[in-house]
């Protein structure tokens, strides 16, 4: 072969290959763009529905924590496997006895509608929190929050519990514009601090679209989502496999076999979550009040409905629950601990003991397969008559607060890695009588030593089961599901479960 001839031979090759790398590109970008296209509306199935226009000092629900999470931002954030990362605040320091704490805000924080975030903003939202909120309460060790100079922010604490930034992490402690508390009552059309903004609420649909002056603008975000109210039981299944949906967080107790994740990983991808919610049986707070469930009882209903669900039971699931806390975590109790405080509770049916039961139950939870296993235990065991007093949504919030009831089948969010917060909820709202007074949670949470901490989470543990101020069943197991076109930190999804500022788009 001549010379010319090699060099032609060169020349086409050459041209073959920018042909080639031309429609390898092209492919690629089609592809991409098949799997995102520019007007995709990401829809999420939201089985934690909110409180619409809730302020997160006055958040109730697992709903309200989810979506005030992507309206609002904190100093800090969750940074997945129980770390704390940087948010509004780049960096903080403290002196050598923790008691004075300094948060340097980012420069040049704005508002979603553009408008400046000033440090005087801030501080006024922090001690709105300061004050005490539904969830966390930080006058009791957090004396004063000031604004010591532009982007400084100055804590003085008396004393520094071992949570403290783990406290400023929660959404209650959110930074919120003054326009949405100036009035009577808190309004979301305020501009917000978060990665999302309200566009509209109607119908049971939520649509947020993206923050474009959120401060983080490093990740490839969801620029527009419509959450969708979900059933929060079986029928959400039907609906994912029959529709097209970008991600959903199941809830608790809503897959039963393995055939359903098997014909869910046919459309979506499927993550698992740490356990999150307990189901529960609870007494009423009236009737135990008025000497009608008095506690051989409850304790009796505490013995012999775990007993007949678990203990008879030789393939014991992992996930049973032995407290209030999940297995592992801060204060929670082992199987030999739980064991031996049930041992010792009484398993002769009181003579007294009533012929007829009432139990409050939602119609969104009275189809799992584990409130069919508490009342049909509560029946075989007690041999009381169980009467089921069904309700839907505010009627069953209405008859709650009444307390015309014996027991209420309950979901309790139990995942906390730090058990003080779910403790102080539920010694006022949830448990017929308080499991520590405020002296022994403050106790405990001040505690720096983990071991004796431990140990005082665990006696409060031990107290309650004792009294049984309630019946622990099982942790629930969240799973997430996800389209191909979205992806999730999975550190993240085990932490919090599906967070849609947590979301990322694929293929960008």
């Amino acid at each position: 072969m001549g010379k010319r001839q090699i060099i032609t031979v060169v020349l086409v090759l050459i041209g073959l290959s920018t042909v080639l790398g031309s429609l390898y590109t092209l492919k690629r970008n089609y592809q991409t763009n098949m799997a995102i296209p520019k007007n995709h509306n990401i829809r999420i199935l939201e089985n934690f529905w909110p409180t619409f226009h809730v302020d997160p000092t006055a958040l109730q629900t697992a709903g309200d924590w989810n979506a005030l999470q992507n309206l609002y931002a904190t100093l800090v954030e969750s940074g997945g496997n129980k770390t704390v990362r940087a948010a509004l605040a780049e960096r903080w320091e403290h002196d050598p006895q923790g008691k004075i704490w300094t948060f340097y805000l980012r420069p040049n924080l704005r508002w979603s509608d553009g408008s400046s975030m000033t440090t005087k903003q801030v501080v006024a939202s922090l001690n709105r929190a300061h004050h005490g909120t539904t969830h966390t309460d930080l006058s009791r060790f957090v004396r004063e929050i000031r604004e010591e100079s532009e982007n400084r922010i100055v804590f003085t604490l008396d004393k520094t519990p071992p949570n403290f930034l783990t406290l400023l992490s929660f959404v209650d402690s959110a930074i919120t514009h003054p326009q949405a508390y100036a009035g009577d009552k808190f309004t979301w059309d305020a501009p917000s601090s978060g990665a999302f903004r309200v566009v509209k609420y109607e119908n049971e649909e939520l649509t947020l679209e993206q923050n474009p002056n959120y401060w983080d603008t490093s990740v490839n975000r969801i620029p527009k989502a419509a959450l969708v109210k979900g059933n929060g039981n079986a029928k959400d299944l039907d609906t994912l496999l029959a529709g097209d949906w970008d991600g959903c967080q199941l809830a608790s107790g809503t897959i039963d076999q393995e055939s359903q994740i098997d014909a869910l990983k046919t459309k979506y991808r499927v993550l698992v979550g740490s356990p999150d919610f307990l189901s529960t049986l609870t007494f009423s707070k009236k009737r135990t009040t008025e000497g009608r469930l008095p506690l051989r009882w409850r304790q009796f209903i505490l013995k012999s409905v775990y007993s007949k669900i678990w203990q008879a039971d030789s393939n014991r699931e992992s996930h049973r629950a032995v407290g209030l806390r999940p297995a592992g975590s801060l204060g929670s109790l082992s199987e030999a601990q739980f064991d031996q405080i049930l041992a010792a509770l009484p398993s002769t049916r009181p003579n007294d003991f009533p012929g007829k039961l009432e139990v409050l139950v939602s119609t969104r939870f009275h189809p799992r397969s584990i409130v069919k296993r508490m009342l049909d235990a509560l029946k075989a065991t007690t041999g009381a008559e169980v009467v089921e007093i069904l309700a839907t949504g505010n009627q069953f919030q209405t008859l709650q607060e009444k307390g015309n009831f014996d027991l209420e089948v309950n979901f309790l969010g139990a995942s906390e890695a730090d058990p003080d917060t779910a403790w102080r909820i539920y010694n006022d709202s949830v448990f017929a009588e308080p499991a520590a007074t405020k002296e022994q949670l403050d106790q405990a949470q001040l505690e720096q030593n983990h071991d004796k901490r431990v140990l005082l989470y665990q006696a409060m543990e031990k107290s309650a089961l004792d009294r049984a101020l309630y019946v622990p069943i099982r942790n629930e197991i969240p799973y997430l599901v996800l389209s191909s076109r979205v992806e999730m930190d999975p550190a993240q999804a085990s932490d919090w479960g599906l967070q849609l500022f947590q979301l990322r788009l694929k293929g960008e």
